[in-house]
């Protein structure tokens, strides 16, 4: 055996030493570990967790119940104990396929087979007054950040409406009661009617739409009232969706809430610019008694009147007391004076002006003489010329002009064209 392959032997021996070093899992192991792990998060006990049904099972012999829960990425599987059934007898949730439930319980790893399921002790129905509890008050924090509940927002209702929008069932006692009481207090107010569903799935979508057509301006609605005849706490719930509360709150015309229900109060009426306890209270707390306002219109206009003949009888006793002073009886007199002022302002404004006019003149004649010594044809009168080149230009001394060149000698009435012969300097 040569030592090349001694060499190699020996590697493998160690390789082989190395690997029965190194721990080995039984699945079991793998399971136990996975159990201990899972059974020590606190965040994987008392849990809800909300699915759809599927795979619904019951062991008719043990009562036990199997299942899982759903949603569109995955699916959970959950047991329900006969015990525990037992123990949450009140809840009365009936579990079937394709129904959206809520489970409570813990995670846990069942070891004959190592999957991960939810050891459930109660369910609950999805849409259970505590749910339904839990999602208003989530939009409720919502919409309230956003700012749609601040009293700022609130519009005030016109004191004499003349245009009343109502939004609401048209076959429901609410409209008649609204009818009747607004017709009674101001029998010439024009009435507007949105009809809308005020319950069941098109309800929201029916409220909206009301609110909408009776804020086109084509109509000129005043003030509206939207609500309903009260109803148990679930009839309600439609006026705590969110886009029902938004419409409220975008509303350009006034809203008063009139849903009818003093214990529940939907979110609807935090957004509403008035609240009503019912239809009734709305149609008072938007139309005035109009006899009322007619009555108070006239004591306006008489308390008016008396002041305004109080006011004039004082002005006119004020006037009597002036009248009879001295100086109504000649009122020329309070002018006299003032003639006699004006005549010397007149005179010394004369004066002024013919002054300053003589100063102006003699200022005029010095300007006068001045531009005349600058005039160049007054050295012309008086017998002087000047030379200048065939380019007009003026010459002022012999070197700038050479022999032979042509010049023209200005006087005042003349231009003579000369040629110089000789250019001699002065001594």
């Amino acid at each position: 055996m040569d030592e090349l392959t001694s060499v190699k032997i020996l590697e493998l021996i160690q390789q082989k030493a190395e690997l029965e070093d190194e721990p080995i899992f039984t699945p079991k192991d793998v399971v136990n570990k996975l159990y201990e792990i899972i059974h020590a998060q606190k965040e994987l006990k008392n849990i809800w967790v909300e699915g759809e049904v599927y795979n619904f099972k019951k062991n008719t012999q043990s009562g036990h119940i199997y299942f899982s829960l759903k949603d569109e990425h995955t699916n959970l599987e959950c047991v329900y104990f006969l015990q525990n059934q037992v123990r949450d007898t009140l809840n009365g949730v009936e579990i079937k396929d394709g129904k959206i439930i809520r489970a409570f319980g813990d995670i846990r790893v069942y070891k004959k087979n190592g999957h991960c399921q939810l050891n459930v002790e109660k369910i609950s129905d999805a849409n259970s007054i505590g749910n339904i509890l839990r999602k208003i008050l989530a939009t409720y924090k919502k919409l309230q950040d956003e700012g749609l509940f601040a009293l700022e927002r609130k519009k005030k209702i016109p004191e004499v409406p003349l245009n009343l929008g109502i939004a609401t069932s048209d076959s429901g006692a609410a409209l008649r009661d609204i009818i009747k009481v607004a017709k009674s207090r101001f029998p010439q107010i024009n009435i507007y009617i949105a009809p809308c569903h005020v319950q069941g799935e098109k309800a929201k979508e029916s409220i909206i739409n009301a609110i909408k057509i009776l804020n086109n301006p084509v109509y000129k609605i005043d003030v509206i009232i939207v609500g309903r005849g009260g109803g148990s706490f679930e009839d309600l719930i439609i006026f705590s969706e969110e886009d029902v509360v938004r419409a409220f709150a975008d509303s350009t015309v006034p809203v008063v809430s009139a849903v009818g229900h003093q214990i529940d109060r939907p979110l609807c009426e935090y957004a509403a610019d008035v609240v009503a306890i019912t239809p009734t209270e709305a149609a008072q707390k938007c139309v005035p008694i109009i006899e009322e306002k007619k009555e108070k219109i006239e004591y306006y206009i008489k308390k008016i009147q008396s002041l305004l003949i109080y006011r004039l009888n004082f002005y006119k006793e004020k006037w009597h007391s002036i009248s009879k002073r001295y100086i109504w009886k000649e009122p020329q007199n309070l002018f006299l004076d003032y003639y006699q002022y004006l005549d010397q302002l007149e005179d010394r404004l004369k004066r002024n002006f013919i002054n300053l006019l003589k100063q102006k003149y003699f200022q005029l004649q010095v300007l006068e003489e001045k531009l005349k010594q600058l005039n160049p044809h007054a050295p012309l009168k008086r017998g002087y010329a000047y030379v200048t080149d065939k380019q007009n230009k003026i010459i002022k001394k012999g070197s700038e002009i050479k022999q032979k060149d042509k010049i023209f000698i200005h006087f005042l009435e003349d231009v003579v064209h000369a040629k110089v012969e000789n250019i001699q300097k002065k001594e």
